[in-house]
């Protein structure tokens, strides 16, 4: 049996010298691309880059934007040789470098302005990925909206009172700032549990499948695994996992039962992901410091 490919689970965490952040081009709303395969799902928005389109991955498991290496020497954009070391999905630490003040106009938006990424020179899918942070300013919110598509800015209240208009169960949700080692850019964290047992969870919509590591207490719940022939494809490594069926995951007093793998990986900070196969049910309202979410329990279907 050929093995499945579970699109890309990123967590790109900067254990190094932080970058300097632009102020954030116009931004109000843009149309959100959800691919979809094999029970996966992944969040794309259109963007031109330095003048030329660019698919870039919503990836709220990323601490910073990054361009592929193609794009930034094939345009000859501008980038700092001094190098800095990431921590990809799989484990695997990499050389990146800053490529500041780029030019980005958003698909939708009348004009443009600039944003700092890192340069991958692993990179294996040739997107951008575009992390929260790049976007936010204190008092306002990004609005992300995976099942109706949408990924909006506005003022963080006004954003709150837009939600609850169609959503009632919109909840503050309580999370950590991860870090790890010497880093210069930080990952949310929040509670979540997996067949009952409290789990630390990565909240992140660059992953398209929910994940459990190595050290997730409800490790011991997740049984028969399949074998472990998924492959999983990070920004610059593939690896296998094993998937399990009709897991029980609870999120912001919401339940969901998924089909969600088990990588041989630890992170001191997290103990899974939480893809987005969970998050497409919520619309999350992500604040600069703040952070609430509406969940809607799945109906039948995909």
């Amino acid at each position: 049996m050929k093995p499945k490919t579970a699109l890309v689970a990123f967590a790109a965490t900067s254990i190094a010298a932080a970058c300097a952040h632009a102020p954030p081009p116009p931004f109000h709303s843009t149309h959100l691309t959800v691919l979809r395969a094999n029970g996966s799902f992944l969040p794309l928005l259109t963007a031109r880059v330095a003048g030329v389109e660019l698919p870039m991955l919503l990836d709220t498991g990323a601490s910073h934007s990054v361009l592929p290496s193609e794009f930034v020497l094939k345009h000859k954009l501008s980038w700092d040789k001094t190098s800095q070391l990431m921590a990809e999905g799989s484990g695997l630490f990499m050389v990146m470098n800053k490529v500041d003040g780029v030019p980005v106009q958003f698909e939708g938006e009348p004009t443009g302005g600039k944003l700092d990424f890192l340069m991958s020179w692993l990179d294996r899918t040739g997107w951008g990925i575009l992390s929260p942070r790049s976007l936010l300013r204190p008092g306002w919110a990004l609005i992300i909206d995976l099942e109706g598509e949408e990924l909006r800015v506005e003022p963080e209240q006004e954003a709150l009172q837009n939600v609850r208009k169609s959503n009632s169960t919109l909840r503050k949700i309580d999370f950590d700032d991860c870090s790890i080692g010497l880093v210069s850019g930080r990952v949310r964290v929040v509670s979540a549990t997996i067949n009952g047992r409290p789990v630390a969870m990565l909240l992140d919509t660059g992953a398209s499948r929910s994940t459990v590591m190595r050290d997730n207490p409800a490790l011991a719940t997740l049984q028969p695994l399949r074998e472990c022939k998924t492959a999983v494809q990070s920004m610059a490594s593939v690896s296998k996992a094993c998937e399990v069926d009709r897991v029980t995951v609870e999120f912001s007093q919401t339940r969901f039962v998924e089909s969600i793998l088990v990588q041989p990986l630890a992170s001191g900070c997290w103990q899974g992901v939480l893809g987005s196969d969970v998050l497409r049910h919520c619309t999350l309202v992500w604040g600069n410091s703040s952070l609430w979410a509406a969940c809607r329990e799945p109906t039948a279907g995909p």
